[in-house]
């Protein structure tokens, strides 16, 4: 692990133990056993180190799906459950970030979100370009918002409750990907019944009207 690294860590240990608004300087330099001139030096301020938890996981995200073989589902399998497994260490820090409400910290990792999934889309071999790609982009986005939802609620060790709802979210998006609109309107109306309702009565009579 790097210098960089490891001041990184330390930020992100002490945001998880004091939250956002209670991590400061001296305790992460506390945390990593150096001066506050050397981790600020080294790893900049707390801000600093949330983009670079946000980079490391996108890296590990993006590596893994480019390294990945089988269909786009399975490079995205690959890709965000590197990125997760990246996350796994700091889920304390997760959580404190989650619950800052600080507009900074939403800002900061919106700004880096968004040329992420990007890179992770085409890792994964989707076409990103023109308002088809953006609007690939948008339903990557909203699959990875609903990802980290699980992952955030998986208490297990191995994050077996991530995994199945991540390739539930992946067969979802697979399904309305392979059928098109039609696909998408069965996913978000409820399907009506085919024939009259039964408990309404018989069916009129054509030859009487």
């Amino acid at each position: 692990m790097s210098a960089h690294d490891r001041l990184v860590d330390a930020w992100l240990a002490v945001i998880g133990r004091d939250g956002w608004r209670g991590a400061t300087l001296a305790a992460a330099a506390a945390e990593a056993g150096v001066s506050e001139a050397e981790c600020v030096s080294g790893a900049g301020d707390a801000f600093d180190a949330v983009a670079a938890l946000a980079d490391r996981v996108a890296r590990a995200a993006v590596s893994a799906a480019a390294g990945a073989g089988g269909k786009v589902r399975d490079r995205l399998f690959d890709g965000f459950m590197a990125g997760f497994d990246a996350l796994q260490p700091h889920r304390a820090a997760v959580e404190a970030l989650v619950k800052s409400r600080d507009p900074g910290v939403h800002a900061l990792l919106a700004a880096r979100a968004g040329p992420a999934l990007r890179r992770l889309a085409v890792a994964a071999g989707i076409d990103a370009t023109g308002p088809a790609g953006a609007a690939r982009l948008a339903a990557l986005a909203g699959l990875a918002a609903r990802a980290l939802h699980a992952w955030r609620r998986d208490d297990s060790g191995d994050m077996a409750g991530t995994m199945a709802a991540l390739d539930r979210l992946l067969a979802e998006a697979e399904e309305v990907a392979e059928g098109g609109i039609g696909a998408l309107i069965r996913r978000l109306i409820p399907a009506f019944p085919a024939g009259r309702d039964r408990g309404t009565g018989p069916a009129p009579d054509p030859a009487a009207e």
